[in-house]
Protein backbone atom coordinates (compact mmCIF):
# COMPACT_ATOMS: atom_id res chain seq x y z
CA UNK A 1 0.00 0.00 0.00
CA UNK A 2 3.01 2.40 0.29
CA UNK A 3 3.99 1.80 -3.49
CA UNK A 4 2.20 5.19 -4.88
CA UNK A 5 4.23 7.13 -2.32
CA UNK A 6 7.41 5.26 -2.94
CA UNK A 7 7.28 5.81 -7.08
CA UNK A 8 5.82 9.67 -6.27
CA UNK A 9 8.81 9.74 -4.16
CA UNK A 10 11.38 9.03 -6.55
CA UNK A 11 9.38 11.61 -9.24
CA UNK A 12 9.91 14.02 -7.00
CA UNK A 13 13.42 13.54 -5.86
CA UNK A 14 14.55 11.95 -9.71
CA UNK A 15 18.58 12.66 -8.55
CA UNK A 16 18.36 12.24 -4.77
CA UNK A 17 19.97 9.15 -3.38
CA UNK A 18 17.09 6.84 -1.94
CA UNK A 19 17.62 4.26 1.18
CA UNK A 20 14.87 2.90 2.31
CA UNK A 21 14.45 1.13 5.96
CA UNK A 22 12.31 -1.95 5.83
CA UNK A 23 12.03 -5.09 8.34
CA UNK A 24 13.02 -8.52 7.73
CA UNK A 25 9.56 -9.29 6.65
CA UNK A 26 9.87 -7.94 3.50
CA UNK A 27 13.29 -9.44 2.73
CA UNK A 28 13.83 -10.22 -1.05
CA UNK A 29 11.38 -7.57 -2.20
CA UNK A 30 12.65 -4.19 -4.22
CA UNK A 31 10.15 -2.17 -3.53
CA UNK A 32 10.40 1.67 -5.78
CA UNK A 33 13.18 3.13 -7.08
CA UNK A 34 15.51 2.87 -4.29
CA UNK A 35 19.35 3.33 -4.48
CA UNK A 36 19.76 1.24 -0.87
CA UNK A 37 17.74 -1.15 1.27
CA UNK A 38 18.76 -1.14 4.75
CA UNK A 39 17.44 -4.15 6.42
CA UNK A 40 16.40 -3.29 10.05
CA UNK A 41 17.81 -5.77 13.07
CA UNK A 42 14.67 -7.15 14.79
CA UNK A 43 15.59 -5.81 17.90
CA UNK A 44 16.61 -2.44 16.45
CA UNK A 45 13.93 -1.01 18.91
CA UNK A 46 16.12 -1.67 22.20
CA UNK A 47 18.45 1.34 24.04
CA UNK A 48 21.24 -0.57 22.25
CA UNK A 49 20.27 -1.27 18.48
CA UNK A 50 18.38 2.52 18.71
CA UNK A 51 21.55 4.68 19.53
CA UNK A 52 23.58 2.34 16.72
CA UNK A 53 21.21 2.84 14.10
CA UNK A 54 20.61 6.09 14.59
CA UNK A 55 24.73 6.64 14.66
CA UNK A 56 24.83 5.17 11.55
CA UNK A 57 22.23 7.75 9.97
CA UNK A 58 23.52 10.78 11.67
CA UNK A 59 27.01 9.68 9.83
CA UNK A 60 25.30 9.38 6.34
CA UNK A 61 24.14 13.26 6.97
CA UNK A 62 20.40 12.44 5.45
CA UNK A 63 18.34 15.85 4.59
CA UNK A 64 14.88 14.60 4.41
CA UNK A 65 13.63 11.41 6.01
CA UNK A 66 9.45 9.84 5.87
CA UNK A 67 8.06 7.69 8.77
CA UNK A 68 5.40 5.78 7.10
CA UNK A 69 4.54 4.07 10.69
CA UNK A 70 2.69 6.67 12.82
CA UNK A 71 4.78 5.04 16.07
CA UNK A 72 6.81 6.69 18.56
CA UNK A 73 9.50 4.38 18.06
CA UNK A 74 10.28 5.08 14.07
CA UNK A 75 10.02 8.99 15.07
CA UNK A 76 12.51 8.77 17.79
CA UNK A 77 14.92 6.91 15.57
CA UNK A 78 15.00 10.00 13.09
CA UNK A 79 15.12 12.03 15.92
CA UNK A 80 18.30 10.77 17.18
CA UNK A 81 19.84 10.96 13.95
CA UNK A 82 19.61 14.45 13.67
CA UNK A 83 17.79 14.69 10.28
CA UNK A 84 16.83 18.17 9.25
CA UNK A 85 13.44 17.45 8.09
CA UNK A 86 11.49 14.94 9.47
CA UNK A 87 8.15 14.44 8.17
CA UNK A 88 5.27 12.22 9.14
CA UNK A 89 2.64 10.96 10.86
CA UNK A 90 1.56 11.76 14.62
CA UNK A 91 -0.55 9.42 16.32
CA UNK A 92 -0.24 9.49 20.30
CA UNK A 93 1.61 12.58 20.20
CA UNK A 94 4.61 11.07 18.35
CA UNK A 95 4.36 13.71 16.05
CA UNK A 96 6.71 15.59 18.86
CA UNK A 97 9.31 14.08 17.23
CA UNK A 98 9.32 14.89 13.77
CA UNK A 99 9.57 18.46 11.80
CA UNK A 100 6.42 18.25 9.87
CA UNK A 101 3.28 15.94 11.25
CA UNK A 102 0.43 15.10 9.74
CA UNK A 103 -2.29 13.07 11.88
CA UNK A 104 -2.55 9.73 11.37
CA UNK A 105 -6.77 8.61 11.06
CA UNK A 106 -6.39 5.21 9.72
CA UNK A 107 -9.62 3.71 8.66
CA UNK A 108 -11.78 6.64 10.76
CA UNK A 109 -10.28 9.11 7.32
CA UNK A 110 -12.67 6.84 5.25
CA UNK A 111 -10.10 6.80 2.57
CA UNK A 112 -7.62 4.11 1.29
CA UNK A 113 -4.39 3.88 3.60
CA UNK A 114 -2.17 4.13 0.34
CA UNK A 115 -3.71 7.46 -0.19
CA UNK A 116 -2.86 8.37 3.35
CA UNK A 117 0.53 7.46 2.65
CA UNK A 118 0.68 9.82 -0.67
CA UNK A 119 -0.55 12.51 1.60
CA UNK A 120 2.66 12.81 2.89
CA UNK A 121 4.10 13.90 0.02
CA UNK A 122 2.05 16.64 -0.27
CA UNK A 123 3.72 18.19 2.62
CA UNK A 124 6.65 19.00 0.50
CA UNK A 125 4.93 19.25 -3.02
CA UNK A 126 5.00 16.02 -4.72
CA UNK A 127 2.20 13.41 -4.89
CA UNK A 128 1.64 9.58 -5.06
CA UNK A 129 1.87 7.81 -8.28
CA UNK A 130 -0.82 5.23 -8.71
CA UNK A 131 -0.84 4.38 -12.50
CA UNK A 132 2.01 1.97 -12.59
CA UNK A 133 -0.36 -0.63 -11.07
CA UNK A 134 -1.30 -2.22 -14.46
CA UNK A 135 -1.39 -5.38 -14.76
CA UNK A 136 1.98 -7.14 -15.54
CA UNK A 137 2.40 -8.36 -18.88
CA UNK A 138 3.98 -11.86 -19.04
CA UNK A 139 2.85 -15.58 -19.65
CA UNK A 140 -0.05 -16.77 -17.72
CA UNK A 141 -0.33 -20.55 -16.88
CA UNK A 142 -3.37 -22.33 -16.43
CA UNK A 143 -3.03 -22.24 -12.64
CA UNK A 144 -5.68 -21.12 -9.77
CA UNK A 145 -3.47 -20.07 -6.61
CA UNK A 146 -5.30 -20.41 -2.97
CA UNK A 147 -3.73 -18.55 0.40
CA UNK A 148 -5.53 -19.60 3.07
CA UNK A 149 -3.36 -17.83 5.17
CA UNK A 150 -3.36 -14.63 7.03
CA UNK A 151 -1.94 -13.21 9.58
CA UNK A 152 -5.16 -13.60 12.00
CA UNK A 153 -7.08 -16.52 12.42
CA UNK A 154 -10.25 -14.55 12.73
CA UNK A 155 -9.74 -13.27 9.06
CA UNK A 156 -8.80 -16.74 7.73
CA UNK A 157 -12.07 -18.48 5.59
CA UNK A 158 -12.87 -21.84 6.92
CA UNK A 159 -14.26 -24.02 4.01
CA UNK A 160 -10.72 -23.60 1.70
CA UNK A 161 -11.12 -27.33 0.88
CA UNK A 162 -14.64 -26.99 -0.09
CA UNK A 163 -13.50 -24.66 -2.46
CA UNK A 164 -10.67 -26.17 -3.77
CA UNK A 165 -12.54 -29.42 -4.44
CA UNK A 166 -15.45 -27.44 -6.47
CA UNK A 167 -12.36 -25.79 -8.47
CA UNK A 168 -10.82 -28.93 -9.37
CA UNK A 169 -14.22 -30.61 -10.86
CA UNK A 170 -14.51 -28.03 -12.48
CA UNK A 171 -11.66 -27.13 -13.72
CA UNK A 172 -9.76 -29.85 -14.73
CA UNK A 173 -7.63 -28.48 -16.71
CA UNK A 174 -5.96 -25.76 -14.11
CA UNK A 175 -3.55 -26.80 -11.69
CA UNK A 176 -4.86 -26.01 -8.37
CA UNK A 177 -1.51 -24.37 -6.16
CA UNK A 178 -1.74 -23.84 -2.09
CA UNK A 179 0.71 -20.99 -1.03
CA UNK A 180 1.84 -20.02 2.25
CA UNK A 181 4.66 -19.51 5.18
CA UNK A 182 6.71 -22.44 6.62
CA UNK A 183 3.84 -21.91 9.96
CA UNK A 184 1.23 -22.61 7.82
CA UNK A 185 1.69 -26.64 7.51
CA UNK A 186 -2.16 -26.97 8.79
CA UNK A 187 -3.23 -26.48 5.38
CA UNK A 188 -1.00 -29.17 4.21
CA UNK A 189 -3.09 -31.54 6.11
CA UNK A 190 -6.29 -30.79 5.46
CA UNK A 191 -5.57 -30.90 1.59
CA UNK A 192 -3.64 -34.03 1.41
CA UNK A 193 -6.97 -35.57 2.35
CA UNK A 194 -8.69 -34.13 -0.38
CA UNK A 195 -6.05 -36.23 -2.88
CA UNK A 196 -6.54 -33.91 -5.58
CA UNK A 197 -5.40 -35.12 -8.90
CA UNK A 198 -4.50 -31.55 -10.13
CA UNK A 199 -2.83 -30.07 -6.23
CA UNK A 200 0.64 -28.76 -5.93
CA UNK A 201 1.46 -27.76 -2.45
CA UNK A 202 3.99 -24.93 -2.27
CA UNK A 203 3.48 -24.45 1.15
CA UNK A 204 6.70 -23.29 3.31
CA UNK A 205 8.54 -23.89 0.07
CA UNK A 206 9.18 -20.48 -0.86
CA UNK A 207 10.27 -16.82 -0.39
CA UNK A 208 8.52 -13.48 -0.84
CA UNK A 209 10.09 -13.26 -4.28
CA UNK A 210 9.42 -16.82 -5.36
CA UNK A 211 6.52 -16.38 -3.97
CA UNK A 212 5.45 -12.89 -6.33
CA UNK A 213 7.34 -14.70 -9.69
CA UNK A 214 4.57 -17.70 -8.86
CA UNK A 215 1.37 -15.92 -8.34
CA UNK A 216 2.33 -13.83 -11.54
CA UNK A 217 2.17 -17.06 -13.26
CA UNK A 218 -1.24 -17.82 -12.40
CA UNK A 219 -4.96 -17.10 -14.06
CA UNK A 220 -6.65 -15.80 -10.76
CA UNK A 221 -5.27 -16.12 -6.96
CA UNK A 222 -7.80 -16.55 -4.22
CA UNK A 223 -6.60 -15.33 -0.89
CA UNK A 224 -7.66 -13.63 2.76
CA UNK A 225 -7.51 -10.33 3.48
CA UNK A 226 -3.48 -10.77 3.62
CA UNK A 227 0.07 -9.96 2.41
CA UNK A 228 -0.65 -12.57 -0.24
CA UNK A 229 -3.21 -10.85 -1.47
CA UNK A 230 -1.68 -7.27 -1.85
CA UNK A 231 1.76 -9.37 -3.71
CA UNK A 232 -0.64 -10.70 -5.71
CA UNK A 233 -2.59 -7.56 -6.94
CA UNK A 234 0.03 -5.03 -6.63
CA UNK A 235 3.48 -6.79 -7.21
CA UNK A 236 2.91 -9.73 -9.44
CA UNK A 237 -0.32 -7.86 -11.39
CA UNK A 238 -2.71 -11.05 -11.07
CA UNK A 239 -6.06 -10.87 -11.03
CA UNK A 240 -6.71 -11.73 -7.26
CA UNK A 241 -10.31 -12.58 -5.36
CA UNK A 242 -10.17 -11.09 -1.85
CA UNK A 243 -12.15 -12.76 1.37
CA UNK A 244 -13.01 -9.96 3.60
CA UNK A 245 -14.46 -10.69 6.96
CA UNK A 246 -13.13 -7.93 9.82
CA UNK A 247 -11.00 -5.62 7.50
CA UNK A 248 -12.80 -2.68 5.29
CA UNK A 249 -11.83 -2.75 1.68
CA UNK A 250 -12.48 0.77 1.56
CA UNK A 251 -9.71 0.93 3.30
CA UNK A 252 -7.00 -2.01 3.19
CA UNK A 253 -8.11 -3.21 -0.15
CA UNK A 254 -5.14 -4.81 -2.47
CA UNK A 255 -4.44 -2.12 -5.26
CA UNK A 256 -4.96 -2.65 -8.97
CA UNK A 257 -7.04 -2.93 -11.87
CA UNK A 258 -8.26 -6.51 -11.50
CA UNK A 259 -8.78 -6.86 -7.89
CA UNK A 260 -12.20 -8.72 -6.57
CA UNK A 261 -12.99 -8.48 -3.21
CA UNK A 262 -16.00 -10.49 -1.47
CA UNK A 263 -17.22 -9.92 2.00
CA UNK A 264 -20.50 -10.39 3.54
CA UNK A 265 -22.87 -6.49 3.79
CA UNK A 266 -25.78 -7.29 5.96
CA UNK A 267 -23.42 -7.88 8.85
CA UNK A 268 -24.69 -4.50 11.44
CA UNK A 269 -20.97 -5.07 12.83
CA UNK A 270 -18.85 -4.73 9.73
CA UNK A 271 -16.61 -3.53 8.62
CA UNK A 272 -14.39 -3.14 11.74
CA UNK A 273 -10.78 -3.47 12.61
CA UNK A 274 -10.85 -5.64 15.94
CA UNK A 275 -8.39 -8.33 16.69
CA UNK A 276 -11.50 -10.73 17.85
CA UNK A 277 -15.41 -11.27 17.25
CA UNK A 278 -16.91 -9.12 19.19
CA UNK A 279 -20.73 -8.77 17.03
CA UNK A 280 -22.98 -11.09 18.22
CA UNK A 281 -23.72 -13.00 15.02
CA UNK A 282 -21.14 -15.85 16.26
CA UNK A 283 -17.73 -16.66 15.41
CA UNK A 284 -16.49 -15.40 12.26
CA UNK A 285 -20.20 -14.92 10.73
CA UNK A 286 -18.40 -12.35 8.17
CA UNK A 287 -16.50 -15.01 6.34
CA UNK A 288 -18.86 -18.18 7.21
CA UNK A 289 -21.68 -16.89 5.83
CA UNK A 290 -19.46 -16.47 2.22
CA UNK A 291 -20.12 -19.65 0.34
CA UNK A 292 -17.50 -22.09 -1.65
CA UNK A 293 -20.04 -21.03 -5.14
CA UNK A 294 -20.28 -17.39 -4.26
CA UNK A 295 -16.24 -17.51 -4.55
CA UNK A 296 -16.46 -20.17 -7.55
CA UNK A 297 -18.11 -17.83 -9.29
CA UNK A 298 -16.30 -15.03 -8.92
CA UNK A 299 -13.07 -17.30 -9.71
CA UNK A 300 -15.08 -18.81 -12.97
CA UNK A 301 -16.17 -14.66 -13.87
CA UNK A 302 -12.29 -13.20 -13.75
CA UNK A 303 -11.03 -16.47 -15.90
CA UNK A 304 -13.81 -15.89 -18.41
CA UNK A 305 -12.58 -12.67 -18.67
CA UNK A 306 -8.67 -13.00 -19.23
CA UNK A 307 -7.37 -12.54 -22.35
Amino acid sequence: MALPFYAGLRDFYPSAHLVLLHTAQIQGLRFGAFDEYWELPSDWRRPKQLRHLSGELKSRAFDVAFSLPASWSSNLLLALAGISHRIGFDEGGSGLLLTHALRWRGSMASRHKSEQYADLLETVGGKGRFDFLAPKSGKRQKRIVLAPGAALGLREWPHVEDLAAALSKKFPEYGILLVGGAGEAKWQSRFKRLKLPNFTDFVGQTNLEALCELLGTAEVVVANDSGVAHLSATVAGTPTVVLFGPGNPDYIRPLGEHVRPLFVSTLACRPCDSNRCAGGYGYQACLRQLSAEEILLAVQKVLIETP
